[in-house]
């Protein structure tokens, strides 16, 4: 189900030519999102205008313009708020005038975010589809990892605290909170009119908004034949886990020993470690890793650069390694056994990464 709406924004909707001009418009504030934005542009988005934000800071360096009609840097207003009083509400003003201005000469727009709860995001929805009520305007939800394998209910005080977000209407007539209920992405509300997700991956959302990305191994050279046939490295997936209080210092430090053993088992001596982009401490590397420093999203340097093992604890990393490398790598997931239960899913995640192929591997202390 699509929205349109009756009201009046302050961009003119002008004439979209023969057949209709679609805008999309993609909100990416992770390497993940980047990359499977990128899939479902070419995949799903041809002959039409692919408008690329990226939110976040520390992504801008993988940020590529090729196969976008434009790109820009749209600041989250959280953490890039406006100098002075007020500066995170007249940041998101600002994105929204941003964000609209693709918008001109639409008859459908397609706004494609990971979750539609995030204040960076919600407010572009009654915004656009209010600024041009000739458009067909819905939402697309994009793969957000292992944050998609179960619902995340907004609960009756959450629902009833977006009627205080949109009370900055009375103050600013753009900032219209688009409230409503379910499952914190959208993903039972009728704008969301599309929900993709990663190849294989368990999830609970309506079978009928459901699309699945192709195969991410389809166009890796990489991705066929066994194991044996790989170089002998290893690459150990980085994850800010102490810093957020899942595991204690001593337990970090054996489980960090713990992966290195488990690598020497396996007579690998060459190994890559790949900083998680708000893990500065570099929690899980070892002295003897060499930074794996690359100027593209992990998935695809993974396409042509190959590892033998791919070892981490939790990433959402393991799922994309291993439906990027299939049969030709090992994919560990080493110590969860540790981990606080439940930081992400729990059971729930270890069932999943099974059912890819993943491996878990207890760490005793």
């Amino acid at each position: 189900m699509t929205l349109r709406s009756s009201g009046h924004g302050r961009f003119p909707v002008t004439d979209g030519g023969e057949g209709g001009r679609t805008v999309n418009l993609f909100i990416a504030a992770s390497p993940l999102h980047y990359y499977c934005s990128g899939i479902i542009a070419r995949n799903f988005c041809e002959n039409e205008a692919d408008h690329l934000f990226f939110s976040r800071e520390f992504i801008r360096g993988i940020v590529s313009p090729e196969g976008w009609d434009s790109v820009e840097f749209l600041p989250w207003p959280r953490f890039h708020p406006k100098e002075g009083i007020f500066g995170k509400i007249r940041r998101t003003r600002e994105n929204l005038d941003i964000v609209a201005s693709r918008c001109l000469g639409a008859t459908a727009i397609r706004l494609h975010v990971p979750v539609i709860d995030s204040e960076a995001v919600n407010y572009h929805i009654n915004y656009i589809s209010r600024s041009f009520p000739e458009a067909v305007f819905s939402v697309r939800l994009i793969p957000d990892g292992l944050l998609n394998v179960r619902r995340y209910p907004l609960g009756k005080w959450k629902e009833a605290g977006q009627y205080l977000k949109k009370l900055r209407r009375l103050a600013y007539l753009s900032m219209n909170y688009y409230v409503f209920r379910g499952d914190r992405t959208g993903s039972d509300n009728p704008v969301v009119d599309r929900i993709y997700i990663l190849p294989g991956l368990p999830n609970e959302y309506p079978l009928e908004k459901l699309v699945e990305l192709p195969p991410l191994y389809e166009t890796s050279s990489q991705s066929t034949g066994k194991i044996s046939s790989v170089p002998a490295r290893a690459l150990v997936i980085g994850q800010p886990v102490a810093a957020l209080g899942h595991i204690s210092s001593p337990g970090l430090i054996a489980v960090t020993g713990g992966i290195r053993e488990l690598i020497a088992r396996n007579g690998i001596d060459r190994i890559d470690y790949k900083t998680h982009p708000r893990d500065p401490r570099q929690e899980l590397k070892h002295p003897d890793y060499e930074e794996l420093s690359i100027s593209e999203p992990l998935e695809n340097y993974l396409m042509v650069n190959p590892y033998r093992l791919v070892v981490g604890i939790t990433s959402t990393a393991l799922v994309t390694s291993k439906l990027i490398l299939g049969d030709k790598a090992r994919v560990i997931a080493y110590g969860r056994n540790v981990l606080e239960r439940g930081i992400d899913g729990g059971k729930r995640v270890d069932s999943v990464f099974r059912s890819l192929g993943i491996e878990l591997v207890d760490h005793h202390l």
